[in-house]
């Protein structure tokens, strides 16, 4: 069973780098017979295959691209990518390489000025002629592939502190920390959450009453960037793979888990709703033989009896 089929087989959802004929159709979400394109329009396009179906031996995939559903189309010769942990990254510019399967994803794209200002989110891994990329997104669009010696990892954390001659002075609405506030704000002695560090640049973000700032770790009185116990992601291929599967097991394993939690809580309130009509039947039970047998009730129903 080659790795397509296992995840068809298990129903499970993951990217693609799409590479099938031109002239393939992309299908209706609901009518396969429906023709809605062709995949000349998402050739060379990472895509995230929702679910998959199995007809005549031929693997079918419900596909979304950029946040947004698709269609059917049959997956027979794509690029299957390796699923990571979501990680937030900043691209390392000194000694920038374009990875070439970029060039057929975007060739008009600059992908060095496209990686020069912000952070990214890496969700998926390909090995290219041996070494390790990531695919980088901006929200829910794919931007493109960077290898990983390229990469500033961050690392998440949940770190509150009290804050010591901190103000917006040194913070910023940006992690290239080149768009300041324009209400000052003092956070002395107030409490503030670190929330995500990059050990290599020196950086964290914090929260403050909801809202997030980025400033120097140098800053940050009483808090030690280089104690930060980091590792780097293994990304070697065998180990990613590993892990794809294993998040994805877990993933799956936890949707069930919630859809059985969901319907473990409507049947207990489908209960207490059973429970409450059969209290409320037997009051009104009670009620109609209270009344029925008191001197009124009785000569109601001799009323009833004559009207007959």
């Amino acid at each position: 069973m080659n790795l397509l089929e296992l995840y068809a087989t298990r129903d499970l959802s993951f990217y693609i780098l799409c590479q099938e004929n031109d002239d393939d159709l992309i299908t209706a979400v609901d009518d396969k017979s429906e023709a809605t394109g062709v995949l000349s329009e998402l050739n060379q396009k990472v895509i995230k295959v929702i679910t998959t179906e199995k007809i005549d031996d031929q693997i079918w995939g419900l596909i979304e691209q950029n946040g947004q559903l698709r269609g059917w189309i049959k997956i027979i010769s794509s690029k299957l990518l390796t699923s990571i942990d979501p990680l937030t990254v900043k691209v390392n510019l000194d000694h920038f390489e374009v990875v070439p399967v970029n060039k057929l994803i975007n060739a008009k794209r600059d992908y060095q000025l496209f990686f020069n200002t912000g952070s990214f989110t890496a969700r998926v891994a390909l090995e290219v002629e041996g070494r390790m990329t990531l695919g980088l997104y901006k929200k829910s669009q794919f931007i493109g592939f960077v290898y990983e010696d390229d990469i500033y990892y961050s690392k998440k954390m949940n770190e509150m502190m009290i804050a010591k001659d901190l103000t917006t002075d040194v913070c910023y609405k940006d992690s290239d920390l080149k768009s300041q506030f324009s209400q000052f704000i003092d956070f002395s002695d107030e409490p503030i959450t670190i929330v995500l560090a990059f050990p290599t640049l020196g950086l964290v973000r914090f929260n403050h009453r909801n809202k997030y700032y980025y400033t120097k770790a140098e800053f940050i009185h009483g808090f030690d960037i280089n104690l930060l116990e980091f590792t780097k992601p293994i990304l070697d291929s065998n180990t990613s793979l590993i892990n794809n599967l294993l998040g994805l097991f877990d993933e799956e394993r936890e949707t069930s888990r919630s859809i059985i939690q969901k319907l473990i809580n409507e049947n207990i309130a489908l209960t207490e709703q059973i429970y409450k009509a059969e209290e409320r039947k037997a009051r009104l039970e009670e009620l109609y033989n209270n009344l029925s047998n008191s001197k009124l009730g009785r000569i109601q129903r001799q009323i009833w009896k004559r009207r007959r």
